[in-house]
């Protein structure tokens, strides 16, 4: 839970900068969101296209930092899952997305610190 707040936290000032240039930015978010559910495995069970998809594309489906977080809850909170195993890659992936969009949105919403607030 730690790694994925800290992700969301990096993720909210990244959007928060430019959010705060671009105010239209608002109406194409939820859309950029939805279309980031749809890949990720949150509506159906993402193994089923990676068990026959180029080695490519399972790897970045694997990777995406939504279905990194949602197979650690998914080991967390629900039983039928607990019974199997959590792939090997996904608390790395955890980690390193959580570092990576943690320090990057700082960084990136701090930059501009000083325009902030100013018409």
């Amino acid at each position: 839970m730690a790694l994925q707040t800290v992700f969301t936290a990096g993720l909210a000032l990244a959007v928060a900068r430019i959010g705060a240039r671009t105010t239209d930015f608002a109406q194409l978010l939820p859309f950029v969101v939805r279309s980031w559910m749809y890949v990720s495995g949150i509506f159906y069970d993402l193994s089923r296209i990676t068990a026959h998809a180029p080695r490519a594309v399972a790897l970045a489906l694997d990777a995406n930092p939504a279905q990194v977080y949602v197979a650690l809850m998914r080991y967390a909170l629900i039983d039928s899952v607990t019974a199997g195993r959590l792939p090997p890659h996904v608390w790395p992936l955890a980690l390193i997305w959580a570092s990576v969009a943690g320090c990057a949105g700082y960084a990136f919403f701090w930059s501009s610190e000083e325009e902030y607030g100013r018409g």
